[in-house]
This record gives C-alpha cells, structure tokens and sequence, in this order.
C-alpha cells in the first residue's frame, strides 16, 4: 500500500511542470490533491506505527507477569548458580495483579525449585559443602530470597544449614 501510494505521489510530482500552463491547471490541481491525501495517510500509518510499537496495547491486549528464579550463592547474592528462567507467569485479559496467585506463591515455588536441584540433582555439579539459597523476583510486584539455604552434597541428601 506505502509502495502505491509513493510511486503515485512521484507520478504527480513528475508531471507538475516547473512554468504553471494554463492547459493543465486542472490536471494539477487533481495531482496536488492525490498527493496531499497520500501524505496524510502516510502520516497516519507513520503515527500508528510509532504509536504501536512503543505502547504495544493495538496487537498485544493482555497481560502478562512472570516468576524468574535463580539459585545463588549464600554468601554472595549476585553469584548465581542456576538460573532457572521464568518458572511461573500471570497471564490475563486487561491486567494481572500483583495478587494473583502466580505471584504471591513466587518465592514458594522458587524455594521449591532450588531445593529440588540442590538435593534431587546434586547442584548440578557444584562442590560438596556450597551452600545455596532461592532468588525470586516476581516481575514488577515483589523480590527476594528465600529463608531456607541449601548445602550441596551427594544426591538425595540434602541438609539445610
């Protein structure tokens, strides 16, 4: 549609001629016209277009939360052992609160997640002795860590410390 609209304002702008004749001052006229109403309709994609892609409400009229979690370091927060992704979302029509169940139950399920890779898959190779906790974030709501740390070691043992 862009590529018609384009092609017929250069059309228009190749048959103005620079002297105005008075034989074609009609067809002029018409061609401005064509051209003003192409360029206001391009205009109006353009907005769209911009107005879309930074708002994102026209394609996407839902909401989406999500429960990122990760095991890290006991001793040092920002060491992350395991990231584990988003291990729960909030997914509705308009607006997913803060409440929801997703995200209240985000660092249980965190919790839940750590503690399964800490004692049921031995850390995923981790040196017997570390010591790991759970790190939630439940996308805009709420963060944090868990209570509960984690000591790596054989598998299907698994000590809190």
């Amino acid at each position: 549609m862009m590529v018609i609209m384009i092609t017929s304002v250069m059309a228009c702008v190749n048959r103005i001629p620079v002297l105005p004749y008075i034989r074609v001052r009609g067809e002029r006229r018409h061609c401005l016209y064509k051209m003003a109403a192409s360029l206001h309709v391009l205009t109006l994609l353009v907005l769209l277009a911009i107005f879309t892609c930074s708002s994102g409400w026209f394609f996407r009229l839902h909401d989406v939360k999500n429960c990122f979690c990760k095991a890290v370091n006991n001793h040092n927060y920002g060491h992350v052992f395991k990231d584990f992704g988003s291990i729960q979302h909030c997914r509705r029509l308009v607006h997913c609160p803060c409440s929801a169940r997703e995200l209240i139950t985000c660092g249980t399920e965190c919790d839940r997640k750590v503690k399964e890779w800490a004692c049921d898959h031995g850390c995923g190779g981790l040196p017997a002795g570390t010591k790991v906790r759970a790190s939630y974030s439940a996308s805009v709501c709420n963060d944090g860590r868990a209570a509960d740390i984690y000591v790596c070691g054989k598998r299907n043992n698994c000590h809190r410390g």
